[in-house]
């Protein structure tokens, strides 16, 4: 399901029916005037009256690759709706488990507390919350404390974002460089071998007809012999230049067994900013566990090219859809990765499938193209579904006698 307009999210976790109620009409309406004068979007807010509910809420989250921008945690919760007294260790609990299930998703939580006690204050910003509230408070000073948390969170994650982008323009810059300088080496070695092949050729006419022999009739002839090595050689440097085009990683690295839900697991990971700064989400229902394949080390930045050039391209508030799927009697395994942005036109889809990069340019599709060279390489295979839905770039993965 695509996030409304991609609005960031927010959990507010009270116990209080009345605060809670509040609490959740200031942050949704775009109309809130203190929402307005503090310049921060309206939200898409869950509420949780007790631990056991904000839990399933943050696990729901944790699955879906789709954490809350903000949590509003009241420290003094009720374990569930059985129990009768409210616990700040219910609250520390959570606050503990969201920090460390969720570390890396960027999550900014204010904690509100009627316990103002200096050591609760400052165990709760040692647990990593990044802002305290006493109550009571006011609709305003609660506002201007989300504002303050989430404008320096949204910041911090476009510059995880960025760095991210960098990372990858700067690796397949790498790659694009060594891609050019194999093909330049293909071409001379190619022009080379057409002067081999047509010198070879004019040899064999010439002993057809000075010497009458034949070269199927008269293979054990000497000069037939010689004259077969020699188509041979010519043959071989023709089968080697078509490898040394492909070939052209600048770290290959070592190849290793690895478990293809594994490889996918950490291309997400490495790219949770880009999911909460797009407040996108990942529909990955995991699978392929036991597929076990001897990869190189280049698999992992396919993957992680395939799913950022799908939250890349996605409008604000998409899901990224990941899965694998078993084909040709279980003899592949492909991993699809769909998106939700335009349809890619004929010529971008026939250039990413050719692996062909024209320039230096950063345009989309130019980290796909690359990625398929790299794929072609340790023979995998990309290809590109489209539809006005979006587009699906699938990895085939063949199965091998070492799986």
């Amino acid at each position: 399901m695509k996030r409304e307009q991609g609005k960031p999210r927010m959990l507010i976790i009270e116990d209080d029916d009345d605060i809670r109620r509040d609490l959740v009409e200031t942050f949704v309406s775009p109309a809130s005037g203190y929402v307005d004068a503090y310049q921060i979007p309206a939200f898409l807010v869950d509420e949780a009256a007790t631990g056991s509910e904000a839990d399933a809420f943050l696990s729901k989250a944790a699955v879906q690759f789709a954490p809350y921008d903000i949590v509003l945690l009241d420290i003094g919760l009720p374990q569930d709706a059985h129990s009768k007294n409210p616990s700040r260790e219910v609250g520390a609990g959570l606050l503990k488990s969201l920090k460390a299930r969720y570390s890396g998703a960027c999550i900014a939580v204010i904690i509100e507390s009627v316990h103002t006690e200096l050591p609760i204050f400052l165990d709760a910003l040692r647990q990593g919350a990044a802002d305290f509230l006493p109550k009571p408070f006011s609709n305003e000073e609660i506002v201007r404390s989300v504002a303050q948390v989430y404008k320096a969170a949204h910041t911090r994650l476009a510059n995880q974002w960025n760095a991210c982008e960098k990372q990858r323009r700067e690796r397949w810059l790498l790659v694009q460089t060594c891609a050019k300088v194999a093909d330049e080496m293909a071409k001379v070695i190619s022009d080379g071998l057409g002067d081999v092949v047509e010198k070879t050729r004019a040899l064999g006419t010439l002993i057809h007809e000075y010497y009458q022999l034949d070269e199927t009739r008269d293979r054990s002839h000497p000069i037939c012999a010689a004259l077969a090595i020699i188509q041979k050689m010519a043959s071989d440097l023709g089968n080697d230049c078509a490898v040394k085009r492909s070939s052209f990683s600048p770290d290959s690295g070592p190849m290793s067994k690895m478990r293809i839900a594994d490889v996918v697991n950490e291309a997400i990971d490495s790219l949770r900013p880009g999911f909460a700064y797009k407040h996108s989400r990942v529909n990955w229902p995991g699978g392929g566990g036991q597929f076990v394949h001897t990869f190189r080390d280049d698999i992992g930045m396919i993957v992680q090219e395939l799913i950022f050039n799908a939250v890349e391209t996605s409008p604000e508030g998409s899901t990224i859809g990941v899965s694998l799927q078993s084909k040709a009697n279980e003899q592949s395994l492909e991993l699809l990765v769909k998106d939700e942005s335009s349809k890619l036109n004929d010529q971008a889809r026939k250039a990413i499938a050719k692996g062909e990069v024209m320039g230096q340019s950063f345009g989309r599709g130019w980290g796909l193209a690359l990625a398929q060279r790299v794929a072609t390489n340790i023979g995998l295979r990309l290809r590109i579904e489209s539809s006005k839905s979006g587009n699906t770039v699938v990895l085939s993965i063949p199965r091998s006698a070492n799986d």
